[in-house]
Formats: C-alpha cells, structure tokens, sequence
C-alpha cells in the first residue's frame, strides 16, 4: 500500500461543491486498508428544489446515445498491483500528477450531455483517454459500475424511452459482454462495489420513483437476493470498497430528502457506522490508496436545499472540518480510482455556472489537478470503474 501524505488507513471523501473542493475523511479505529481496494462511482440523485433543478431537469429529459470510460481497481490482483505500483518511482508523490505507468485502468460509459444519452466506451490510463469503438450496452443514465476480479461490471441504468434497464454487463478488456438479463429488478440510481469475488448492488429508483432498499449480490455467475437488514430504502447513494468491506453513504429517500447515514457491508451484513453528518451526501464515492473521494453534496441549512462546500474529516469517532481547493460546484460527476490517483470527470455544473462540464480532475491524496487530457463529451449522470487490463 502506498502511503498517502499521513492520510494511509483513513477514507478520504472529496465533495467536489463549490470553488474548493470538500474532503471526507473516514479512519477507522482499529484494522488496516487494503491499499487497492476498489472505489465504484455512479452518480445519480432524485431530488428536488432550486439547487438541483438543472440536473434534475436533464435527467428527467435526456435522450439519445452514449458515452462510457472507466477506472480500474482490480479485487483479485490488489496485492500484486499494490507492490507494481509501491514500486515504481513515479506513483503519484505528494504533489499534483495526472496518473503512472500501471496495468490498471478506468472505464467510463454513458450518461447525458445537455441534450442526449450516451453510448460510447472510454478508458483512462497513463494520463490520458482513449475511445474503445466497440458496441455495448444501449444509450443510459444512472447506471452503476464496480470492478470485481480485475473485471469492469456494469448494471441497469434509464434509457432514453424512461425505462429503466436490468441488465448485467462485464468489460473485458477490449469488449463488452452480456452477462444476464435476470437478478434484481430494473431500476436506475443503484449503487455498486466489488468485494472480494462479489460485487454488493444496494437500492436505486423504483417504480413511480419509489427507492429500494434491498441488497444483492453477483457471486460471477448469478444475483441472489440477500434478505438481511439495513440501511433505509434509498436512491443515488455513494458507495466504495474499503478496509475488507463496503462503505455506503448518503443518498435520497423517498420523498427526495437528502439522507446523511454511513453503512458497512461485511459480505453478510450491514452495520450503522453513523447515523448523522456534517451534511448530507450523496453521488460519486472511491477509494484510493486508503483513501475515499465523495463527489457532490446535497441538504438542507436555513436558506432550504442548495449544494454545499464544506470539508469534513471522519476519525472514527467524530466528524471534523477540513479545507481543499479543487473542482467547482457540479452534480453528478462520475469518478474512479486506481491504487494511486482519482479521477473525476463531468458532472452538472451549478445553476448559471455553464450546464454540463468535460472536466477531468485527479486527485492524489495531496492535491487537486485539473488535467490538459483531451477526452470525452461533456456529461453527467456517467459511471465509471477500475479494470486491470491484464485480468484473465
């Protein structure tokens, strides 16, 4: 595991609001993190009110084709990755770089530009983007990703007609392939994470926008249902491999209201980490390095709901206030992460601020970096995942 600037052990969550850019930061109380543990990121939220009508309006109206890239994180190889890249000089010291050398790579597909869905695949590695001219899955918004065994997966989503896809897919490499049409029910806004050789699927939209709150689970040839308790029904959570588990944090309720709860996932169970915030969260999630990047923040303060900037570091106990410069106010960016570096792309900018953005930032457990890499279309509502482009 490479060490991060005092900051190995801890889940760092960057709420990219504002002209800072908020920090989270999670540290357990006791046990070590799993340096390459994969970060998952979708970004998807069902809410209302002046500071999310611009998202909310180009999700409700988007059509069209699609867009895809994606990081990489891989489950089975994190040991091995994790000494590749402990090894190599240029792994991202503690100042601002784009990415290293390594066999991990993000992929990112889908989401909406101002006027349309995408369809098209990319891929980050080595500091820039790549378009894959590959067919795949259909034109979506909303969908999740995770890796698992070096492998990107790829689950439901909304497409351009409304309806919500259920559909499991795998990246392997080069291609797409479909894995199963059957497991949970169609829905969009779910979020997903690899854990070990599972990937855990909790909630999303339902019918008539009615989140679920149920917990699945893709074992690498099926879903099956677990029927345990947990957290509260919710959509557009954020949710990352950490520390030998899961994390999940925030999302919406039904009635649209931010929530402001943490949950961890075993691979058994849930248990409540936290059951109040500084603010509630929700969007994009990785970890890197032991570290977690939470990518835009939703709630309420005497004004009503907007979109905050505040950065907050979680000690294990308590929760306390940070400062960090980095991207401005968005919604719905997607994000991933290699052992090393974050990567954030796009997002919804804040009302006036100039729609949708095609920005792609890296943040190395140091600093913010926005980078000169050419890339995909502007968009939000994407999802991305680590992959290891050597994975069997």
């Amino acid at each position: 595991m490479i060490a991060r600037s005092g900051l190995v052990g801890a889940l760092l969550a960057s709420v990219a609001c504002g002209a800072r850019s908020d920090l989270l930061v999670w540290e357990p109380s006791s046990g070590g993190v799993d340096g390459g543990q994969e970060a998952t990121v979708h970004g998807a939220r069902r809410s209302g009110g002046d500071a999310s009508s611009a998202g909310e309006s180009r999700r409700d109206g988007a059509v069209g084709d699609a867009s895809f890239d994606a990081a990489t994180s891989p489950g089975d190889a994190r040991d091995a990755r994790d000494s590749r890249e402990a090894a190599r000089p240029d792994a991202c010291p503690a100042g601002p770089c784009d990415a290293a050398t390594s066999s991990v790579a993000l992929l990112l597909f889908g989401g909406a530009s101002d006027t349309a869905l995408l369809d098209d695949t990319w891929v980050w590695s080595d500091g820039a983007w790549s378009r894959k001219l590959v067919t795949g899955p259909e034109a979506r918004r909303g969908h999740a990703m995770a890796e698992r065994s070096g492998h990107a997966m790829l689950f439901g989503g909304i497409g351009s007609a409304g309806a919500p896809f259920g559909d499991t897919w795998q990246w392997t490499g080069s291609a797409w392939a479909l894995l199963s049409t059957s497991g949970p029910p169609p829905r969009p806004y779910g979020v997903m994470a690899g854990l070990g050789e599972t990937v855990v699927l909790f909630g999303g939209e339902g019918p008539l926008g009615a989140p679920y709150g149920d917990t699945w689970v893709w074992d690498g040839s099926a879903w099956a249902e677990k029927l345990v308790s947990g957290p509260s029904a919710r959509a557009s959570a954020a949710m990352a491999a950490f520390d030998g588990a899961v994390l999940m944090s925030g999302g919406t309720d039904a009635s649209g209201n931010p929530l402001k709860d943490t949950w961890r996932w075993d691979g058994a169970a849930w248990t409540e980490l936290a059951a109040q915030g500084p603010k509630e969260y929700d969007d994009a999630m990785v970890a890197v390095g032991g570290v977690v990047v939470l990518s835009g923040c939703y709630g309420f303060d005497v004004i009503g709901r907007r979109i905050f900037n505040e950065t907050e570091t979680w000690d294990g106990m308590a929760w306390t206030h940070l400062d960090v410069d980095g991207p401005s106010v968005r919604q719905v960016p997607a994000m991933a992460a290699t052992s090393s570096v974050a990567v954030l792309f796009g997002g919804y900018l804040e009302v006036g601020d100039g729609g949708v953005s095609g920005e792609t930032w890296i943040w190395n457990a140091a600093a913010w970096q926005l980078s000169t890499a050419t890339g995909p279309a502007a968009r939000g509502f994407a999802a991305m995942t680590a992959f290891e482009t050597t994975a069997p």
